[in-house]
């Protein structure tokens, strides 16, 4: 396999960070319907565009599924009802991280797309205030993730990322301290 270009690995991550995004966003807000605002109403076009932009690496295969997700949820903004289309998006969202793991032939390419998906979630669920065990598993399988991406395996990062996760009294003093470092892991 050849070496990935900056450029498309900046994508892979952000595809991997919006495609997470919309999963984590349709959990939370089929859990919280009444309390939760989307705060950036493009993240579902901006993953939309970025997995066009890498058609070659994800194959149409896997494309397609980043297409239903997306056209499930214009469909349910423009009938009013989206709770009811909800698990449809969760579905193709599912599809697409299996079809990912088949079809994309670079292992380096799949590994960041990973390491998008489990920074985004991580993120999202230290903002959206999910529980220390919640954040605790996700932390570790970011962890994993890093350890396979040469470029953004610093052993230091992942040291305070482990930190930082340490106990739940720790992460709640360092939050703020976590987020800033998950900014930093991508850069």
């Amino acid at each position: 396999m050849g070496i990935i270009s900056l450029e498309k690995s900046n994508r892979l991550i952000w595809l991997g960070r919006y495609a997470e995004r919309t999963f984590t966003i349709c959990r939370t807000f089929s859990r919280y319907y009444d309390e939760m605002i989307d705060k950036d109403e493009f993240a579902c076009r901006r993953f939309l565009d970025n997995a066009i932009v890498m058609r070659e690496d994800l194959t149409s295969d896997t494309l397609c599924y980043i297409q239903m997700a997306y056209d499930v949820l214009a469909m349910g903004a423009e009938r009013g009802a989206p709770m009811l289309l909800l698990q449809q998006v969760v579905d193709d969202l599912f599809a697409f991280w299996g079809s990912a793991d088949d079809n994309i032939a670079s292992e380096e390419s799949r590994n960041l797309l990973k390491c998008g998906k489990y920074v985004e979630r991580l993120d999202l669920y230290i903002r959206l205030d999910y529980s220390f065990p919640e954040v605790e598993k996700e932390a570790a399988k970011l962890l994993a993730w890093l350890t396979k991406v040469p470029s953004l395996n610093s052993e230091a990062a992942r040291a305070q990322i482990r930190a930082c996760t340490a106990d739940a009294d720790t992460y709640a003093r360092r939050k703020a301290e976590l987020q800033q470092l998950l900014w930093n892991v991508l850069q």
